[in-house]
């Protein structure tokens, strides 16, 4: 009689430590109204300064913890983008953001300079035909 009482207050007492022993997490839902370009975001990135980087339907945003500040083509600021619907996403090491346009064309998000680099249009200007980019991936060595 004794053996199952305490096997049944060994039970409890292991419930009530499971119950403590669940980490705390805060999920939080952002929106347009958060400053968040888009609610379709199509993908996410970290670099190594802790920034998030988010490619959306309506540019490409970065989240510091506080506030969303997004980056879009504005026409007579140069390398423009051919469309604001950011296909896919792809952070590398040195904090830059590779980013594919919905036509499929590869930009360079140069965050230093905060301006884009038009890699498509590189590319095709030394092998002189048009290419259209579906997926990006960082090698080991360090390139992208």
């Amino acid at each position: 009689m004794f053996r199952k009482y305490f096997l049944l207050l060994l039970l409890q007492l292991g419930c009530i430590y499971h119950i403590y022993a669940q980490p705390y997490c805060d999920v939080r839902t952002f929106s347009l109204r958060d400053g968040l370009a888009a609610n379709i975001i199509s993908g996410i990135g970290q670099t190594g300064d802790g920034l998030m980087w988010l490619g959306t339907w309506s540019g490409l945003c970065y989240y510091d913890g506080y506030r969303f500040t997004t980056f879009r083509s504005m026409p007579g600021l140069g390398d423009m983008l051919t469309s604001n619907r950011i296909y896919t996403l792809h952070t590398n090491y040195r904090n830059d953001v590779w980013v594919t346009t919905y036509d499929r064309r590869l930009y360079l998000f140069d965050t230093e300079r905060c301006a884009y680099v038009n890699i498509n249009r590189l590319i095709a200007s030394s092998i002189r035909q048009s290419v259209r980019f579906h997926r990006i991936i960082s090698l080991s060595d360090g390139h992208t």
